[in-house]
């Protein structure tokens, strides 16, 4: 994973990621599967700067947060305790979980598409086993990530442009694709508006297309029993040729 990438992004990711309609889209899905499996504990991978992380403590849950980024952390630590939340972030890769964290949960997650950066079979076996390793018995681990069968078959670069104030600044952020044989290319494009004049800058970092066969397979192959895997947060089934996202939900 480019770290380097998330430190230099860090200080503006909020601005492109509306929170409270995340939080809202995706919390039916996530209080359906903690009531069922009366869950008390979760683990965020890839946590980011922690507003998921905080919002499950705020409901009452034991949270560690994880990301490998150093200054997305310090972000997700200013927040809680900011917020008065109680949740424990620590900087950490997913690869990295397994001897580096004491216990288990009864829901780990991968969310915001995190998976893509691990770029080969054996790094994704790896978090894989180590998703296993930190997960109770009956407990569920569940991935979000875009669905690559359909922007690999329809080659879709582009995705939606966001926009928002920084303080006083504006920012736009212009995200697209670029498809290699294996890897993708992930191409930020920042517009930043300081006083009456604009700025502009391009990032890159490498994704691997990663697709449901392939993550269901390293899954079984650590120890998961079983794995379900739906289009989105309303429990649509996967279509490889419609859904935007693909959620897997390990047991």
């Amino acid at each position: 994973m480019s770290t380097q990438f998330y430190e230099d992004l860090a200080d503006r990711y909020d601005v492109f990621i509306n929170w409270r309609n995340r939080v809202k889209r995706e919390k039916p899905f996530f209080d359906h599967l903690l009531r069922e499996r009366f869950a008390t504990s979760i683990l965020d991978c890839g946590c980011g700067t922690g507003e998921q992380a905080i919002f499950w403590a705020d409901e009452a849950y034991r949270v560690k947060g994880i990301d490998p980024s150093p200054r997305m952390i310090d972000i997700a630590r200013g927040k809680a305790a900011e917020r008065e939340i109680e949740v424990d972030f620590e900087v950490l890769g997913i690869e990295e979980l397994n001897g580096n964290i004491h216990g288990t949960f009864d829901l780990v997650a991968c969310l915001g598409n995190t998976l893509v950066h691990l770029l080969d079979e054996p790094s994704l076996q790896r978090a894989a086993t180590a998703f296993r390793s930190v997960t109770k018995p009956g407990g569920l681990l569940v991935i979000q990530l875009l669905n690559y069968t359909r922007i690999l078959t329809f080659n879709d670069r582009f995705f939606p442009s966001k926009n928002g104030p920084l303080g006083n600044d504006e920012y736009i952020f212009v995200r697209f694709y670029d498809f290699g044989p294996t890897r993708l290319t992930f191409n930020m494009l920042t517009l930043h508006r300081e006083g009456k004049e604009w700025k502009m800058d391009i990032a890159r970092t490498p994704h691997y297309p990663w697709q449901e066969a392939e993550v269901t397979q390293a899954l079984l192959r650590a120890g998961f029993e079983e794995v379900i895997c739906y289009g989105g947060f309303d429990f649509a089934p996967f279509d490889p040729d419609r859904s935007s996202d693909l959620i897997l939900v390990a047991e």
